[in-house]
C-alpha cells in the first residue's frame, strides 16, 4: 500500500515557472489527527494563490480551494484537491488539481510527523499550463482537545512542459523552476469533527526560465469536516 501511494504521488505540482503564469495552492489545511481507515475528510477555504511566474505587481491572486481525503489505513490516506482563482468578482480560468498523500510515522499521544508528497496539474482555460511536485515534511502537535498546530516545509519543482523552448535571449531551455514552501498553521476544533485552520505559507520561488527569484507569504483559511 505504501509503495502504491508513493508511486501515485511521484509526478507533478506546486511550483511552476514558465513563460505563462498560472496559480497554485500551497495550503495543506491539515487536521490535528490523521485520518483513520475508511474515514473521509472534506475541507475547503479561501486564501491567496501564488503565481507561478510572479512579478512585483502580481505575486499572488485571491482564490478558493476544495479537498476530499480518504483513509486507506490508519497511517496512509489520499487527498484530491481543486482550486481556482478569482477575477473581477468572478471565477478565473486559471485553476488546478492535485493528488496528495499523508503518510504518518513516529506517532505519539499528542503529536506525530507526516511525509506529504503531492502532485498536480495547472490549467488555464482548457489548456494544461504546468506540472509539478512538492515533497513536504510536517510536525503536528495537539495542544489540547481544541487547539493544534503544525509546522513544516517542502521542496518543490515544476515545468510548463517537458521540452525546451526559447527564453528571452533566444536560448533553448526548459520552462521550469524550483522552490521551497513553508507550512505554519494553527487549528481549532469547533466540534469533535469540525475544524478551522489558519495557515501561512512563506515561499521562495526560483524561476530558472526568467532567471529571477521572489519571496512571498500567502495566508489561507480552511474549514474541514471529518465523516465517520
Amino acid at each position: 500500500m505504501y509503495k502504491s501511494i508513493i508511486f501515485l504521488n511521484v509526478g507533478i505540482i506546486l511550483i511552476m515557472s514558465s513563460c505563462s503564469s498560472s496559480v497554485y495552492s500551497p495550503s495543506l489545511g491539515l487536521s490535528g489527527k490523521n485520518l483513520k481507515e475508511k474515514q473521509i475528510d472534506i475541507s475547503g477555504g479561501v486564501g491567496m494563490l501564488p503565481e507561478t511566474q510572479p512579478n512585483p505587481s502580481k505575486e499572488a491572486t485571491s482564490g478558493a480551494f476544495l479537498k476530499i481525503g480518504y483513509g486507506f489505513s490508519d497511517n496512509v490516506n489520499l487527498n484530491f484537491s481543486a482550486w481556482t482563482a478569482f477575477s473581477n468578482g468572478g471565477i478565473s480560468s486559471s485553476r488546478g488539481y492535485s493528488l496528495q498523500s499523508r503518510i504518518v510515522f513516529h506517532q505519539q499521544e499528542k503529536s506525530h510527523f507526516e511525509i506529504i508528497p503531492r502532485t498536480a496539474v495547472l490549467i488555464d482555460g482548457n489548456t494544461i499550463n504546468g506540472y509539478g511536485l512538492e515533497f513536504a515534511a510536517v510536525y503536528i502537535n495537539n495542544i489540547n482537545d481544541k487547539l493544534f498546530f503544525y509546522i513544516g516545509a517542502g521542496a518543490a519543482a515544476g515545468t510548463q512542459k517537458f521540452s525546451k523552448i526559447n527564453d528571452a535571449n533566444q536560448n533553448l531551455v526548459y520552462p521550469c523552476g524550483f522552490g521551497v514552501i513553508g507550512h505554519l498553521a494553527f487549528g481549532y476544533n469547533i466540534l469533535p469533527k469540525l475544524r478551522a485552520v489558519m495557515e501561512i505559507n512563506p515561499i521562495l520561488e526560483l524561476d530558472t526560465f526568467d532567471d529571477n527569484y521572489v519571496n512571498i507569504i500567502t495566508p489561507s483559511l480552511t474549514i474541514g469536516y471529518m465523516l465517520k
